[in-house]
């Protein structure tokens, strides 16, 4: 998965990866940026409970997508049913970035269930 996500971008071109749903989350897979050799589109590139699951910082994200259009993103879904016994395993109910992401990219390759490459339609 790294040298496809690698080759699919420019020299120091940023990219996304993000989960497959933000309206709930347990973890994500930063270490992707490490190995890839990228920066990440957003400066939340560490997904928390509590933070990317709110409209506002869902928002900022989006506009920072926008403002980059990254031809690739990367979701990450392998702890999608992990719920945690408190807040954070319930969904916020805010599904905006999923939306956008559903909207604008779409798949290009799935390595395993737990990684899918998505393409910026153009």
């Amino acid at each position: 998965m790294v040298p496809a996500v690698a080759s699919g971008l420019l020299c120091g071109q940023p990219f996304f990866e993000g989960l497959s749903r933000h309206d709930r989350v347990f973890v994500n897979d930063p270490l992707l940026y490490f190995l890839v050799g990228r920066p990440s589109v957003t400066r939340h590139h560490e997904m928390y409970p509590g933070v990317v699951t709110e409209a506002a910082v869902q928002a900022q994200i989006i506009a920072e997508l926008e403002a980059q259009q990254p031809e690739l993103i990367v979701l990450f879904s392998m702890f999608e049913d992990v719920q945690e016994p408190n807040d954070s395993g319930r969904s916020s109910g805010i599904f905006v970035l999923d939306r956008y992401i559903q909207s604008r990219y779409t798949l290009d390759r799935s390595f395993g269930p737990n990684y899918h490459l998505m393409r910026l339609e153009r």
